[in-house]
């Protein structure tokens, strides 16, 4: 029952962010007039759908993620028609390409912000200490369990996103002294420590605990600023993972997740209700709009990108044979970049 629950949660959070990228793509390739053949949720054979001018829309058989279908996307398929996807300027087509990864931000911004007003944003009266490790710097400068923290380098952390900042900022400034102020009982104490350089991360050596959590309720406004700050959090800590993974400073079993991995999430956070499940959809949103913007690989949006902006250089396209070289390039490396995932899923689960 489990691993049902898992398939259908996967199935749904992919099909609902890969076909909002797609969705992207669709939007700003009318508004630029290409001619927009297909535009799918879900892959492999048509189910049910129809048809709302030139454009075929369907629910396809498998609901793991979706596609559109422009016509001449691909330099090989362009019939001349000014109405091709190839026949476009450059410039516009780098913003068909961009609107996916942008809609996938967009989607999380959405999605926070709904929670933040329908639910409300978590808060803490305090953060409590409930672990200190022997001969860190928590314990050296005094700090002791059931100390709440009430700011860290002079800014209040009354929130979980203030407390995620400040666990940041200590892991990105190890030997940096950072100066904290608690409460003990009723009594307001300023420590400076000087957190330990571990492997590169800042660590003070002490545990904290969330006490008196509530939810605020936030207006349209406060919640789509909230909403927005969190998402461009997430982003910023995402690129900064994946910098650490790349860099040897941080193990990639613990930072990226596969099929497999996604799917025990999704089956997780559905089972925690549909709060979870939304947050955990705005965090697949945005790492899915990272790696197609980020990663230089040909067939994904930001690979094409790149391959425009060198064509923007030479100031002519490259040959209809490059590009084909390039596309089975692309296949490759996203054959080899599945495999790993699968490799690091596998990792996490099995005994080696």
């Amino acid at each position: 029952m489990d691993v049902l629950i898992s398939i259908a949660a996967l199935s749904l959070v992919l099909g609902v962010v890969v076909s909002v990228h797609e969705f992207g793509h669709l939007i700003v390739a009318k508004l630029f007039g290409v001619r927009v053949l297909t535009f799918s949720f879900g892959f492999g054979k048509r189910l049910i759908g129809f048809r709302l001018g030139e454009t075929d829309y369907r629910i396809s058989l498998v609901p793991l993620g979706g596609y559109v279908s422009l016509s001449g996307e691909n330099p090989g398929d362009s019939s001349g028609d000014d109405r091709d996807f190839t026949s476009k300027p450059r410039w516009q087509r780098v913003l068909i390409l961009f609107a996916g990864p942008a809609m996938n931000g967009i989607l999380a911004i959405v999605i926070f912000s709904a929670i933040f007003m329908a639910v409300g944003q978590t808060q803490a009266t305090h953060f409590v200490v409930e672990k200190i490790e022997p001969d860190s710097p928590a314990s050296i400068s005094d700090l002791r369990i059931g100390d709440k923290l009430q700011t860290a380098g002079g800014r209040p952390v009354g929130s979980l996103k203030q407390y995620l900042q400040v666990i940041q900022y200590i892991e990105n400034n190890p030997d940096s002294p950072i100066s904290l102020e608690i409460l003990r009982g009723n009594e307001p104490i300023d420590i400076i420590m000087t957190p330990d350089n571990r492997d590169g991360k800042g660590k003070i050596g002490a545990g904290f605990n969330a006490s008196d959590l509530r939810k605020e309720r936030l207006g349209p406004i406060s919640a789509f600023r909230e909403g927005t700050s969190f998402t461009s959090f997430f982003v910023k800590l995402t690129l900064e993972s994946v910098g650490e993974v790349i860099l040897g400073k941080r193990s990639a079993k613990n930072s990226f997740a596969g099929p497999i991995g996604i799917a025990s999430m999704s089956g997780s956070a559905a089972s925690q209700g549909i709060v979870a499940l939304l947050g955990l959809t705005a965090l697949i949103s945005i790492s899915v709009g990272l790696a197609n913007l980020v990663l230089p690989i040909p067939i994904l949006d930001g690979g094409k990108i790149y391959i425009l902006f060198a064509e923007m250089i030479r100031r002519k396209d490259f040959s209809a044979r490059i590009q084909q070289r390039l596309a089975i390039t692309g296949l490759i490396l996203i054959a080899a970049l599945f495999a790993v995932v699968i490799y690091i899923d596998l990792m996490r689960i099995m005994p080696f």
